[in-house]
């Protein structure tokens, strides 16, 4: 019993300095200081781990000290939940954002102004609300009482969002400034947020009450919850047209246009992989085909931009044929595809048709999008297209004036606003539109 006494408080007394010793940093066996060699071993694992872990970006070590690399500072820990502590706490959350800003915006200010510039935080806080709140005064103070067009599009963020944005501007016999009102994040993409997203506008641009006479004209694309919500508001706003923009029409042709050429298709398509990315294949091209550029690149968000490239490989097919014929077939998959293209004679005959009917189309694209165009101008360049494409001749001339007929057919206010510029262009031989008010 005495023996069972002494074994347990010889326990006792090892488990208390044990205790002690590895609180105050020495070795649990021989009770010396952290230079003992077992101790710094087993500590310097520890540590090794916890930067395997978090990753040697963020933190480091020598093997006795942890350091993150962010904060600069030395982290103090023995467990690895204290380290996890110190990269979720608020120090190391500032000095990260600190470091972004110092890595991006801030040092291309301090490198171009020459001014030293207050950290994000400072800005929010103090200079963001007055400079916006300022800004929506300049707004109602320049559309004042005037009568106004209105345009909203939406489009998602870099995080996903759906973001509406909304531009006002003043109707002027002048060119008329216009401004962004607004942007604000939906929940989802119907006609439901967009009309609540107009109105939310509006009660910004008039606090006192939306003037609902003044609204006269609201431009969108041609999708469909946007023409639903354009239908809806006009019952609010018993003035207003509602009307789909022009270029984005066009554009729509065009893509019934570019499906009707697979091949042209697939031959503009792997046109562009081969000089992608390759300037071995550049030089080449360079030296067989001298004076000629290089192919486009379309994009087809772009409008126009693949009936662009259309007209180029029909007006430079025989040198580009020939700078394909010369590159090596085995290095890369779109080299032979094109081979195989360029033996089609149906390709050389598509591409003939796009440039002798279709080429008006890249043009009446870049004129629309012209800033400042009087009403009457955009709406002769419209009809000029439409006047254009209807004389596509056979089977795929059909599809175009089909496709023609549908887009104007669903644009409700196109009607009425070439009512109006007939007036403009002093064509009294039409009625004017209904409820005319000059």
């Amino acid at each position: 019993m005495e023996d069972f006494k002494v074994a347990t408080d010889q326990m006792s007394w090892v488990w208390k300095h044990s205790l002690e010793s590895s609180k105050s940093g020495k070795c649990m066996k021989c009770f010396r200081s952290s230079r003992c060699l077992k101790f710094r071993a087993s500590r310097h694992t520890k540590l090794e781990s916890y930067v395997k872990d978090f990753g040697s970006d963020i933190i480091s070590t020598d093997g006795v000290v942890l350091l993150c690399r962010v904060c600069e500072k030395e982290i103090r820990v023995d467990k690895k939940f204290q380290v996890t502590q110190h990269l979720n706490g608020l120090q190391h959350k500032s000095a990260e954002q600190r470091k972004l800003e110092l890595n991006s915006t801030e040092k291309f200010l301090r490198n171009y102004c020459k001014q030293p510039v207050p950290s994000s935080a400072t800005l929010r806080r103090g200079y963001l609300k007055s400079i916006y709140e300022s800004k929506v005064d300049f707004i109602r103070t320049s559309v004042a009482d005037e009568p106004i067009w209105i345009s909203m599009d939406e489009t998602t963020d870099s995080m996903g969002r759906f973001v509406a944005h909304t531009i006002v501007g003043t109707l002027e016999t002048s060119l008329s400034k216009s401004f962004l009102l607004n942007a604000e994040c939906l929940e989802k993409t119907n006609s439901t947020t967009i009309s609540q997203a107009f109105m939310n506008s509006l009660s910004l641009l008039w606090p006192d009450g939306v003037r609902h006479a003044k609204v006269l004209l609201f431009v969108t694309d041609g999708a469909a919850y946007m023409r639903k919500a354009g239908s809806v508001l006009q019952v609010l706003f018993s003035k207003m047209l509602h009307l789909t923009c022009a270029a984005h029409a066009v554009h729509r042709i065009a893509e019934e246009i570019r499906s009707k050429f697979p091949d042209v298709d697939e031959l503009i398509s792997n046109g562009k992989k081969i000089f992608l990315k390759s300037a071995a294949r550049v030089t080449v091209f360079r030296e067989i085909a001298t004076g000629v550029p290089l192919p486009p690149q379309p994009i087809l968000t772009r409008w126009g931009t693949w009936l662009n490239a259309a007209k180029y490989y029909a007006e430079h097919f025989v040198p580009f044929s020939n700078v394909v014929h010369a590159l090596d077939a085995n290095d890369a998959a779109s080299i032979r595809e094109a081979l195989d293209l360029l033996k089609r004679p149906a390709v050389k005959e598509d591409l003939a048709f796009l440039r002798a009917f279709f080429d008006c189309v890249p043009r009446a694209i870049e004129k629309s999008e012209t800033t400042g165009a009087p009403l009457t101008e955009s709406i002769n360049v419209f009809e000029t297209l439409l006047e254009e494409l209807r004389k596509t001749p056979g089977d795929i001339g059909e599809c175009v004036r089909k496709k023609c007929a549908a887009i104007v057919a669903r644009n409700c206010g196109y009607g009425v606003l070439k009512k109006v510029s007939n007036v403009l262009r002093g064509d009294n031989t039409q009625d004017g539109p209904v409820g005319w008010d000059p």
